[in-house]
């Protein structure tokens, strides 16, 4: 079983704000996917075939709880997890994808470093840009002139996901989906 996280904050206030990207990209990959969400594991969950696709309902900076919940429940392996998530450091749109490290400052995924007990979780960061004040310029709506280039990302993580299920190496999508400058 592997288990695909998309990290981000519940509720309406939050859709579309760039520190939701992860639930944007998830939402992207599963649109034509037919699942059918359910609550459970502190989150929204979607199956499918030897795989479970998890928005954690916590609020960010509490993702681990949820994470933590599903991999347990499932018994799934550290490396067949794979989180997707903003990253202010990062140009918007660009895609960085590593096996291990540490949070880099991010709450949610330091969440689940602390509930796994371990910086040995593959991630998928998908850069946000920098604001002045870091914490209001993630809560914001993602301007309408930005919306293609984080499509553009949303298409890039498909391919990668797609790849990572079907049963390729982190490494491998580290060499094939990294994205490293963005068109803004």
């Amino acid at each position: 079983m592997k288990l695909i996280v998309g990290l981000g904050n519940p509720t309406e206030q939050y859709a579309k704000t760039r520190h939701n990207i992860g639930f944007m990209a998830l939402d992207y990959y599963l649109k034509d996917k037919n699942l059918t969400p359910t609550q459970k594991f502190k989150g929204i969950i979607y199956k499918g075939p030897d795989v479970m696709y998890l928005k954690p309902q916590t609020f960010m900076n509490l993702s681990g709880e949820s994470v933590g919940e599903a991999m347990r429940y499932f018994s799934i392996a550290n490396e067949d997890v794979l989180v997707i998530y903003d990253d202010l450091d990062l140009p918007p749109g660009a895609c960085r994808i590593r096996r291990h490290g540490s949070a880099g400052g991010h709450k949610g995924l330091q969440s689940i470093i602390d509930v796994v007990g371990t910086q040995e979780i593959p991630r998928l960061r998908i850069g946000i840009g920098k604001g002045r004040d870091a914490k209001a310029y993630v809560l914001k709506k993602i301007p309408k002139k930005d919306q293609k280039v984080f499509e553009d990302a949303f298409e890039n993580v498909t391919q990668a996901l797609d790849a990572f299920l079907s049963g390729q190496s982190i490494e491998y999508l580290m060499n094939h989906f990294q994205i490293s400058d963005s068109p803004l």
